[in-house]
C-alpha cells in the first residue's frame, strides 16, 4: 500500500482527502478492495480527485474526477469484486436481500441478518 498521505482531494470541494476517510465510507469488508483501488489507480495516472465512495445495492461504487480507459476499467473490476466480497468481514460472499434491500454477505453474516437470496 502506498502512503497514507496520498496526493488525494475531495472532488466537490477541493479539500484534501485523507486515504483513510475515503476507505471508512465503504464497509469494513471492503477496505482492502478500496486500498487496493486506490494503489492502482495512482500507478495508472490518477490525479487523486475523488467525489464519493459508498456501497449501493450491495456493491461498491467509486466516483472520480477525469481518467483514462485503463482507471475506469480498474474501476470496474474494484466494484465486481465487490458484488463477491462480504461487506462486514472480507470473506467470500454474495448478494442477498435480508431486509428488503440488498446487501453482500457471507454465509456467516447472511445468517446474522437473515439469509433471504
Amino acid at each position: 500500500m502506498l502512503s497514507n498521505l496520498t496526493n488525494m482531494t475531495w472532488g466537490f470541494s477541493g479539500k484534501p482527502a485523507k486515504r483513510e476517510d475515503v476507505v471508512n465510507c465503504v464497509p469494513e469488508g471492503w477496505h482492502n478492495i478500496v486500498n487496493t483501488l486506490i494503489d492502482d489507480l495512482l500507478a495508472l495516472g490518477w490525479d487523486g480527485q475523488v467525489f464519493q465512495a459508498k456501497e449501493k445495492f450491495g456493491g461498491l461504487r467509486f466516483y472520480i474526477g477525469p481518467g483514462n480507459e485503463g482507471i475506469w476499467d480498474r474501476i470496474s473490476q474494484a466494484e465486481k469484486e465487490s458484488y463477491k466480497t462480504c461487506e462486514v468481514c472480507g470473506e467470500p460472499g454474495e448478494e442477498r436481500n435480508p431486509f428488503g434491500w440488498i446487501k453482500t454477505l457471507c454465509d456467516e453474516h447472511a445468517k446474522l441478518y437473515g439469509n433471504r437470496r
